[in-house]
């Protein structure tokens, strides 16, 4: 029953495909009889009215491009819905095929030569035949050799698999024959869908050859030669989304030797071989990005998938190849890679997307290194330092626009320094590495926020300058977060007495607070003013609702009174040194 539906599918597709031809033919021929009996109407435009509608176009100005004509999804319908009779058809031609050979191989009607002499036959005439008909009709022609190539490839695999019929060396040749062919094709009529079924079946390749998945050197040579033809491919059609999708396949492939478990069951001279080709593999994917985007002077969004996937291949090959005492010195390496490659092609392209997503990748990489290599406190110093140099540079260095991606920076060690704050790690005395864990973190933010501050001080503010300014006061207002939790935590680590402890902590606050409030009154700086107004809030807050029930009588007299009388005092300072209407509500 099965074989008699692939029959009828069979002949259905033929005529199917019949009849496409004959109504392609007639209406060649009607539109050749009524082009001629049509008149020229094309009249001729002045040329400087022409001249005024032309835009304007300067060879220096560096544009970044988005590539839309690459959609694979939207395209593959388009693609499918013109002629889609012609690709069902196809479609059910090669499951007859396959329902056809499997039922010829069940009843032994041909011997295994004949039947795969006659898959590569049938394979070869179709490719041949969509050849030919790539001239007039480009679908059909794209359909047919994609079927063909389809054909020939199951025969191989089933001639390897299913027969061993071939070496392995042997059974790659065909297969690069197919590819050859394939991809001849597609330089030639500048067929996209033909390049992506190349790449398809260069991928599946190995896996159809079988002998070079358990032998490193033959596998990652082959992929290898893969990469190079795929980069030189690209660099012909500048269809960038094929180096995206190759380099896919390599991580493929790789990914089971991106942990150390994997490597111990490898001889030292497989691993060797995997390090030389993890390294010539990131080498000419990352210059061959480089250099994609300086020579067009744009940069698509695969390129830019291309360098942030590289990132995360680079980091995998040296998680699992790299003995655990240098892993951090070869993530440096590569952060260090990328950081220079972003700066190189900001200084070619001045294309600053390209610019940030290569330094993301770099810190990212940076982070990763800064991270393995130490740990606990020492790992949120190393971070606060990291904060307080490397935003100021690359704001130097690029510019303002890079402000709300280096902002992102600043996490990192304010999520490591929490477990710094807790008050069991401060029970142990004073000078520790918690202590100078936020003690570091404080000083980094603050002078962060202060140079960030002031560099714009004197600049006309424009919305670029604004976003500096606002991240300068958010790292201040963090920096005395982390100042007055400092402060809680050096007093209770020296003075034992509860309520002395807290007179001195909510004494200070008191001060701070209103040397902020009293200066943000006087300078007209809001923030400063409701800094201050927050601080004596808190501290208000925390007298009226725990202090009142958990201090001693005598302790609780003499803290009520210093911070009252600080209060009152800031009013009468405040009027002495400025003079306000007393009616002020």
């Amino acid at each position: 029953m099965t074989f008699l539906f692939s029959i009828i599918a069979l002949i259905l597709s033929i005529i199917a495909l019949s009849k496409v031809n004959r109504i392609e033919s007639a209406y060649s021929k009607t539109k050749e009889n009524i082009s001629p009996s049509i008149p020229n109407t094309i009249t001729k435009v002045d040329t400087k009215i022409q001249n005024n509608f032309e835009e304007p176009q300067s060879s220096s100005k560096v544009v970044y491009e988005k590539n839309n004509d690459l959609d694979i999804i939207g395209n593959f319908v388009k693609w499918f819905s013109h002629e889609w009779p012609l690709k069902m058809g196809a479609f059910l031609i090669l499951l007859a095929f396959i329902w056809l050979v499997t039922y010829a191989f069940l009843n032994n009607w041909i011997g295994p030569v004949g039947r795969i002499t006659l898959g590569l036959l049938s394979g070869t005439s179709i490719l041949y035949g969509g050849f030919k008909r790539f001239d007039k009709y480009k679908t059909q022609g794209i359909t047919l050799v994609w079927l063909g190539s389809a054909i020939m490839v199951i025969s191989v695999y089933a001639a390897q698999h299913v027969y061993s019929m071939f070496i392995p060396l042997v059974a790659l040749s065909l297969v690069m024959c197919i590819i050859l062919l394939t991809a001849s094709i597609s330089i030639k009529y500048h067929s996209f869908s033909l390049a992506l079924a190349t790449l398809v079946i260069s991928s599946i390749t190995p896996i159809i050859i079988g002998g070079s998945s358990n032998n490193i050197f033959g596998l990652f040579s082959y992929l290898l030669v893969l990469s190079l033809g795929i980069l030189w491919f690209t660099r012909h059609t500048k269809w960038n989304v094929l180096t995206f999708l190759s380099l896919i396949v390599v991580s493929l492939y790789s990914v089971q030797y991106f942990t150390p478990y994997r490597i111990s069951y490898y001889t030292p001279i497989e691993v060797l071989t995997l390090k030389s080709f993890a390294a010539t593999f990131v080498s000419i994917y990352f210059f061959a990005t480089i250099l994609s985007i300086i020579t067009h002077k744009k940069a698509t969004n695969w390129d830019l998938y291309t360098a942030l996937l590289l990132g995360f291949i680079s980091y995998g090959w040296i998680n699992g190849l790299v003995g655990a005492d240098y892993k951090s010195y070869m993530v440096l390496l590569v952060s260090l890679f990328f950081a220079f490659g972003a700066y190189f092609v900001f200084l070619r392209t001045q294309l600053k997307q390209t610019v940030y997503l290569y330094t993301a990748v770099s810190l990212i990489l940076l982070s990763i290194a800064t991270a393995l290599e130490f740990n606990g406190p020492i790992l949120v110093i190393a971070f606060a330092i990291q904060a307080a140099i490397i935003p100021i540079v690359l704001i130097k260095l690029l510019g303002t626009e890079i402000t709300n991606y280096i902002a992102l920076y600043y996490i990192l060690p304010l999520l490591f320094s929490i477990s710094s704050l807790y008050p069991y790690n401060w029970r142990t005395g004073l000078f520790h590495k918690h202590f100078f864990a936020i003690l570091i973190i404080t000083l980094s933010f603050f002078s962060s926020g202060i140079y960030l501050y002031y560099s714009i001080l004197d600049k006309t503010i424009s919305k670029t300058k604004n976003k500096v300014h606002n991240l300068s006061l958010i790292l201040i207002i963090i920096a005395g977060i982390y100042g007055l939790t400092f402060i809680w935590r050096v007093v209770h680590a020296i003075i034992s007495l509860e309520y002395a402890a807290q007179l001195i902590i909510l004494s200070t606050y008191t001060v701070t607070g209103l040397i902020c409030y009293i200066t943000g009154r006087t300078q007209n700086r809001k923030i400063l003013n409701r800094f201050g107004i927050g601080v004596i809030v808190f501290v208000l807050v925390r007298l009226l609702l725990v202090e009142v029930w958990d201090m001693q009588l005598s302790g609780r007299i003499i803290t009520f009174f210093s911070v009252g009388t600080l209060l009152m005092v800031s009013v009468l300072i405040e009027k002495t040194n400025k003079k306000l209407p007393s009616n002020i509500l």
